[in-house]
């Protein structure tokens, strides 16, 4: 984040120097995220510590999530606008078996933060109504948290982990937005497309790997629904 805000300002300091009207826009939406080399890490873990009868069971399997989003856009004359954005997203699984006897859980944690350009085509509909094409380039740095915590009786162990990698997205979407003097309402959806990079470990830089399907990743690629407001200065 604190990458964001010192990119948020020196990009204001470039944008003061156009003439023109600024907005900024803050957004709350709702994301589903692909996930599949991490679905695949979850059905490892259930075959690896089966034994027996004793077969965890997937309780949480990286569902879509809310994520947040803040954008800083110059507006020249005409259609085209342009800017910076940002936005973070978290989702998350989970593997677990428990009896009388204890509770094995095994967690894994991914957050997201990605920075990047904002480019949008604003066609208008009326003085109040507009629809906004738009198409963010993104730069994505992920965080896996794997935890894992295993009681038997009063006894308790846990050990955790955290692999981390950075991709490349793009994330076209349409808004329809709504104006009414300085500030303004939009809704917008659209579908990101992630390049899927390795994680390693923060650590020592080593891959994330299964025996049976190889290295994994995380991938946010989905759908995306957002509400956002924003002001113009």
């Amino acid at each position: 984040m604190r990458v964001f805000l010192i990119l948020l300002l020196m990009t204001s300091l470039c944008l003061c120097t156009f003439a023109g009207d600024y907005s900024i826009r803050a957004e709350v939406g709702y994301g589903a995220y692909e996930m599949q080399a991490l679905n695949n890490l979850q059905q490892y873990l259930i075959e690896y510590y089966r034994w027996g009868d004793i077969v965890m069971k997937q309780t949480e399997s990286f569902p879509p999530y809310y994520f947040y989003k803040l954008c800083l856009t110059y507006h020249p004359a005409g259609q085209i606008k342009w800017g910076i954005c940002g936005d973070y997203a978290s989702t998350g699984g989970r593997v677990t078996y428990s009896d009388y006897s204890g509770k094995h859980t095994a967690d894994q944690i991914v957050h997201r933060y990605a920075y990047g350009l904002h480019v949008e085509y604003e066609y208008s509909l009326s003085q109040l109504l507009s629809l906004q094409f738009y198409v963010d380039p993104l730069l994505v740095f992920s965080n896996l948290e794997l935890k894992e915590r295993l009681q038997i009786f009063n006894e308790t162990q846990s050990e955790s982990n955290t692999f981390i990698s950075t991709s490349i997205g793009l994330m076209p979407g349409v808004a329809l937005q709504f104006k009414q003097g300085k500030f303004f309402a939009r809704l917008s959806t659209g579908y990101e497309l992630d390049t899927s990079v390795t994680l390693h470990r923060e650590d020592k830089g080593d891959a994330l790997r299964i025996p049976t399907k190889g290295e994994i990743d995380a991938d946010w690629s989905g759908w995306r629904l957002s509400l956002g407001i924003g002001m113009y200065f």
